[in-house]
């Protein structure tokens, strides 16, 4: 407890640094004028498509669990999926939503191993979407975008080493063998278990293929609500250049130093955008707002979250 407590400490400190230090170099006058005179109509389009992600989040989910032979309904896993949401966005932890959404289905269903792996299998496809984006991105516009090449590579190159070392993680079992005081039978039989289950999905082509597919469409949906959020904020942005940058800072945003993303979001975004002639009080104007827009989507979790509550505490007459 006291190692979680740190990290939670550490992970504050490191957003509350970012941030400060972003902060002395926005143009508050600026930001707010831009805040002021914002279409309201784009912030509605920014938060109905971010609905829609969530929406497309639990269908594909819907279809790796599928291929696990646990069968839950859309209705349910967007449920989940929101109070999910609500949980990485209000808990000093970006996994509070993953940790929720494994132990909801392993509840319903009673299938706790394949509900992890269905969690992180979404994840892990998830990310390689990412760097099919990027690269989509990079092909289409090359003229506009070849001078990002250099980034697009390494970042692909670091989504397929992530790919790799989920899908196949045999590796745990390599090393554990190396550690004495270890059973490492059970834990060979806990990783082959696993392994079996995160490969499910992959093994099954027909919903690999399905999940890769909802899978690029939700990252043009994620692409469109920050577009969404430019158009809001009178930025004029290439949408050739947002199929490379969203879905890096998306990744950088996901890494586990920093509170639900919160500084890391915002100081990748004005080195990005930054580059393209973005200044640094539209970057983090942005990225603040596409942060505020998620936010208000996940609300809803918090009322599913109360009622599920209700109905479990509620007495049987």
């Amino acid at each position: 407890m006291k190692r979680r407590f740190s990290t939670i400490i550490l992970k504050v400190l490191i957003s509350l640094t970012l941030l400060t230090v972003i902060f002395f170099k926005l143009d508050w006058s600026k930001a707010a004028e831009l805040f002021r005179f914002s279409d309201p109509a784009w912030w509605a389009v920014a938060l109905l498509t971010t609905f829609c992600a969530v929406v497309i989040s639990a269908y594909k989910w819907q279809l790796i669990l599928k291929s696990q032979r646990v069968r839950i309904t859309v209705s349910r896993l967007t449920s989940s999926y929101l109070i999910g949401l609500f949980l990485n966005n209000f808990l000093p932890t970006s996994m509070g939503g993953d940790v929720f959404r494994a132990y909801d289905v392993a509840r319903i269903s009673g299938e706790t191993p394949k509900a992890i792996a269905s969690v992180i299998a979404e994840r892990v496809l998830a990310m390689a979407t990412l760097a099919v984006s990027a690269i989509a991105g990079l092909l289409f516009g090359y003229g506009l975008t070849g001078r990002f090449a250099w980034m697009v590579v390494f970042f692909c190159f670091g989504c397929g080493l992530l790919v790799w070392a989920s899908l196949d993680i045999r590796w745990v079992g390599y090393l554990t063998r190396r550690i004495s005081f270890i059973d490492t039978d059970k834990i060979r039989w806990k990783v082959e278990e696993a392994r079996s289950a995160l490969q499910a999905p992959v093994r099954d082509r027909q919903t690999l293929v399905s999940v890769l597919l909802l899978s690029v469409v939700f990252q043009a949906v994620v692409v469109a609500v920050h577009l969404a959020v430019f158009k809001a904020l009178g930025i004029d942005v290439d949408l050739l250049l947002l199929m490379i940058f969203v879905p890096i800072v998306s990744a950088a945003a996901m890494l586990p130093i920093s509170i639900n993303g919160i500084g890391v979001h915002q100081g990748t975004s004005i080195l990005l955008y930054g580059a393209v002639g973005i200044s640094v009080t539209q970057a983090t104007a942005q990225s603040l707002g596409f942060l505020f827009i998620v936010m208000l989507a996940s609300l809803p979790g918090s009322l599913l979250l109360i009622l599920r509550k209700s109905y479990k505490e509620r007495p049987i007459s």
